[in-house]
């Protein structure tokens, strides 16, 4: 296997800290919010036994430097990143794309805005505005502005218990995990991220809409999209996905583990996800 390689990308006010692991097809991975270039490391390590896998930082995360740090981010700007730091690390390639969460909505943006430089998308428990109801949507309007004033008040970690309680995510229990998952204390990288995502992606992932020519784009087939789920719970993320997957007319898949199985069950969401990506492709 090839050694990892890390770089950093210049693009539109911005220096894009980026790994590359393996050789084989390009995959691109969206981690949930506040995951960064190393948040899937056990998961990017076992697919870059046959893909060539790109992760990076989010602009707003730590090793990538912004030039207006203050500015705030849509998801549109971070799909054009992503589309952007993909031409220039695969050239014309089209790539499959990984995305749980927060990722898995940018992931849809750079699907419809740039079908061509997407193979497969498996979107992995998206939690889009644009599929609740309006009982789902004034509750969690609430949830978001109730998890902003306990950041300010309270914290990173108190403000996370919020979000996971109001979206209906069970309590995570540290049992719940392949033997190769060690869980270290928080380093002051990761910490900064997640509050850079508390503090603006969090927010801009809820008020995403795909819009109109957005779905007419996503229901063409054209990227493949593979809607996904974790172990069966009633969240709304996992909600979202099963009605992602009603819309587009498609299968929804089941992933290992919950709503970050990929962090949580490594080898066998890796083993899970490439079978997903080579039927994909052999049916797209």
């Amino acid at each position: 296997m090839a050694a990892d390689r890390t770089g950093t990308f210049r693009g539109d006010g911005a220096d894009f800290y980026h790994v590359v692991r393996g050789a084989g097809p390009p995959l691109m991975l969206l981690p949930s919010g506040g995951g960064d270039a190393h948040a899937a490391d056990l998961l990017a390590t076992r697919l870059a036994e046959t893909h060539t896998v790109l992760t990076y930082d989010r602009r707003g995360q730590t090793r990538t430097t912004v030039d207006d740090p203050g500015r705030p981010v849509s998801l549109e700007r971070h799909a054009e990143d992503a589309g952007a730091l993909a031409d220039h690390v695969f050239g014309a390639a089209p790539v499959d794309v990984f995305g749980c969460s927060t990722g898995a909505v940018i992931g849809l943006e750079l699907a419809w805005r740039r079908p061509q430089r997407v193979s497969v998308l498996v979107a992995h428990e998206s939690p889009l505005r644009s599929l609740a109801t309006a009982s789902e949507r004034a509750e969690y309007d609430r949830l978001h502005r109730d998890a902003r004033r306990v950041h300010a008040e309270s914290g990173w970690q108190a403000a996370l218990r919020v979000l996971r309680a109001g979206f209906g995510d069970p309590s995570h229990d540290p049992r719940d995990r392949e033997d190769e998952v060690v869980w270290e204390p928080p380093s002051s990288r990761t910490v900064a991220n997640i509050n850079a995502f508390l503090t603006g992606e969090a927010r801009a992932t809820w008020e995403y809409q795909v819009s109109a020519a957005g779905w007419a784009a996503l229901r063409t087939g054209a990227p493949t999209i593979v809607p996904a789920t974790g172990r069966e719970t009633d969240t709304f993320p996992s909600r979202s996905a099963a009605r992602l997957a009603a819309v587009l007319g498609v299968h929804l898949a089941d992933l290992p583990g919950g709503h970050e199985g990929y962090r949580t069950h490594p080898a066998a969401f890796g083993a899970a996800l490439r079978a997903l990506l080579t039927s994909a492709r052999a049916t797209g």
